[in-house]
Order: C-alpha cells, then structure tokens, then sequence
C-alpha cells in the first residue's frame, strides 16, 4: 500500500505540455516538462495543457461581403498557448480551444463585412493580416498567441456573382492574349518592311516566285487562282540575262 502511495507522487510531463495543479480547488502552480513529485491527496491536476503550436482549419460557410456578397471562407489558423501562462488558458475560458475556434468564425465575419468582394480577390494578404491581428486582440487575456491565420480557399455563393466574375476574367486573359498577338505581328511587318527595302527587283522576283512555288507545293489538291495583276508584275520584274 505504502508502495503505490510513493508511487502516485510521481508526475511526469512531457516536453511539449504543461500540468496545472490545484490545491483544495485553487490553482496553485504548473508543472514543467520531465518528473515532478506532488502529493497525491491534497493536490489535483488537470489534463495536460499544450504548449506547441496548434493549426486548425476554420471554414465559414456564409459572410457577408461590404458589398452584400454571400461569400464561403476555409482558413488555416495558427495559434499557441504560452508556457508561461497556462494558468490563464485554465482559469480564464471555460474550453480554450473551442473559444478560440468560436472567436475566429465572428473574427472572420467582422472583417469580412468591412471589405468589398474585389478587396478580398485582389488582397487576401492584407485581409489574412487583419485577421490575425484582431483575433490576437480578442484572445490574449486566454494566454493565447495567435501566429497566423491564411486563407486556404473560398467560394462564393451567388452564381451570377461567380459567372459574373468569371466572365471578367476571361475577357481580361482574352484582351491580354490580343495585345501580344497584335505585338508580335507588329514587330514582324517590322522585319518584314526592313527585309523588303534591300531588295532589288531580281530580289523581289525571286521572293514573288518562291512564294508562288510553296503554294504550289502545299500538297493539297487545291486550285491555286493567282490574279493576272500579280504574275504581269513579277514579269517586270524578271531580271533580263545577257549573252556574251
């Protein structure tokens, strides 16, 4: 008896938590990592405590915008409870790890409605730092740090919205692709104008005649109608040969 009597004054924690005792229901101090020795009848403990960073996915299936968008929202938070304010994560909230869950879906509402859908396309980095920010302010007496909060995805929920967004999208990639098309056969009439300028007519009539052949050779059983105009004015062309 005496034996496990000895025995139950062992405590052992482990690096990455910390234990809160109590005595006669007051919190009196928490246990470090490794073997602490504690009198089992007069003092309690309570379900270890982690103190290593925690990540929890958030997912918020309706916020609205500033500019009335129905907006879903999937986030990845970071937090830690400091090692040495335990006694505030125990005393302080009921359930720390659910109010800090809880504290992030109204966190993520709030912010939410201060901004336009666009803001939140074009600068979800400036929205993820407000998050952690205001959150931060909202849990710090619990002991909590908040590290970081990102947005993972979101998906809106008005259709029109999206098909609207969609269509945006598309005609700016489309407008993009039109303007490098339009550039790129700039520089080659270019290069084509600055070919042309140091031809001379036996040069353009032999340009004129390859063109024609590589027609010729497409390898299609095409008709090939080549207007009177063109052929009279490689006629002209033709560089005349001299007989010696």
């Amino acid at each position: 008896m005496g034996f496990w009597y000895a025995m139950c004054w062992i405590n052992i924690v482990n690096e990455w938590e910390r234990r809160p005792v109590l005595l006669f229901g007051r919190y009196v101090k928490t246990l470090g990592a490794g073997i602490s020795l504690l009198e089992p009848i007069l003092f309690d403990t309570l379900d270890d405590v982690p103190v290593q960073d925690i990540v929890i996915e958030v997912k918020v299936p309706e916020v609205q915008t500033k500019d009335n968008v129905g907006i879903a929202l999937v986030g990845v938070l970071t937090y830690r409870i400091t090692a040495d304010r335990v006694r505030d994560a125990v005393v302080q909230v009921e359930d720390v790890y659910d109010s800090v869950l809880e504290r992030s879906f109204s966190t993520l509402a709030d912010v939410g409605a201060t901004n336009d859908l666009d803001q939140l396309l074009e600068h979800r980095d400036v929205f993820c730092t407000a998050i952690t920010a205001k959150l931060a302010e909202r849990v710090s007496e619990w002991g909590v740090t908040i590290k970081a909060f990102e947005l993972k995805s979101f998906s809106i929920n008005d259709e029109a919205v999206e098909q609207a967004i969609a269509m945006k999208a598309r005609a700016s990639k489309e407008g993009e692709a039109e303007l490098v098309r339009a550039q790129m056969q700039k520089q080659i009439a270019t290069a084509l104008n600055e070919a042309a300028a140091t031809y001379d007519d036996a040069g353009r009539w032999l340009k004129g005649t390859e063109v024609m052949l590589e027609l010729c050779r497409s390898g299609q059983n095409n008709t090939v109608l080549i207007p009177t105009s063109i052929t009279e004015a490689l006629t002209l062309l033709k560089p005349t040969t001299t007989v010696s």
